[in-house]
């Protein structure tokens, strides 16, 4: 077959080769470089994947009453870092509630793999933003996590003072 297709094009036969892995070199690059636009930092070694096929391990924190399952846990230079997909429109600057889960993901990721993550990763359809875990960022956490708690266990409705979130100042 190969010596057909060789006469067809009338060339050498170590031209052809040279053709064929010339022309796949070029189509690996353009996939790779597909791949790597779609998955951004998922080029990198994953270690934790949480699929509806083959569910992740649920993470569960031994300081807090927090549980989770991140979509990714990458090993990046030696350190696990948390990746968590969002659809949906890509906004300028990542979401407060889509961060705040990040790093709740970064601290079980410190609890459970004895690691400390130096960034979270949120990856929108159009943009990554690796956001710093800092240990303002852990405080915070933390603080948001007794928050609820005590939400939950007082029966009290959650108090918001933005405005943008306080439906009785709309007349």
């Amino acid at each position: 077959m190969l010596y057909y297709l060789i006469s067809i094009y009338n060339m050498n036969p170590l031209l052809f080769i040279s053709f064929i892995i010339i022309i796949s070199g070029v189509i690996l690059i353009f996939v790779f470089n597909f791949l790597e636009n779609i998955l951004g930092s998922l080029t990198g070694k994953i270690i934790y994947h949480d699929a509806t096929q083959l569910p992740g391990k649920t993470l569960r924190a031994k300081t807090l009453p927090l549980i989770g399952k991140p979509d990714y846990i990458l090993k990046e230079n030696g350190e696990y870092l948390p990746l968590e997909f969002k659809s949906g429109k890509t906004p300028k600057h990542p979401y407060s509630s889509h961060k705040a889960q990040l790093m709740a993901y970064c601290l079980l990721i410190e609890e459970n793999y004895h690691h400390r993550p130096s960034v979270g990763i949120l990856k929108y359809p159009q943009k990554e933003f690796r956001i710093k875990y800092t240990i303002e960022e852990e405080s915070l956490t933390r603080r948001l996590v007794n928050e609820i708690i005590h939400l939950k266990i007082s029966g009290e409705e959650p108090h918001c003072d933005h405005p943008q979130h306080n439906v009785n100042l709309i007349d």
